[in-house]
């Protein structure tokens, strides 16, 4: 979320009170606010006092002109969990695999998305 609201390029090097970057990127300073919370668990950004916020290093690497910059790896790997993760909770609930859309099925796992497509004629094979 905050590689795609670009919050690194919002905040740059400074902590700021969530109303500065709010307006930036056109985001509703409140609930900018409460989702800064998230990314301070793992090491994005930092609590610089009860109001504003600061990008740690790791954070910054969301800058699309960081070097190096993680922010497209990011962007495209989080548009292919939110694709894998769809489905789940029904699949939890039912016990029946996810709904599978032609020969290609996406499988999730914690630490990546795994796509199994089927070769007509031949064995399925394992993409990372």
């Amino acid at each position: 979320m905050a590689a795609k609201l670009d919050l690194a390029e919002a905040f740059g090097t400074d902590a700021k009170s969530a109303a500065e970057p709010a307006s930036v990127v056109s985001a509703d300073e409140s609930a900018l606010r409460g989702l800064l919370v998230a990314p301070t668990t793992p090491g994005l950004c930092n609590r610089a006092d009860r109001d504003k916020f600061a990008m740690a290093d790791l954070g910054r690497q969301l800058d699309r002109n960081a070097d190096p910059s993680f922010k497209y790896w990011v962007l495209f790997e989080g548009e292919l969990l939110v694709q894998s993760w769809s489905g789940l909770v029904d699949s939890v609930r039912t016990g029946r695999p996810r709904s599978r859309s032609g020969e290609t099925e996406i499988i999730a796992t914690p630490r990546c998305a795994i796509r199994r497509k089927s070769l007509a004629g031949s064995t399925p094979r394992w993409l990372i």
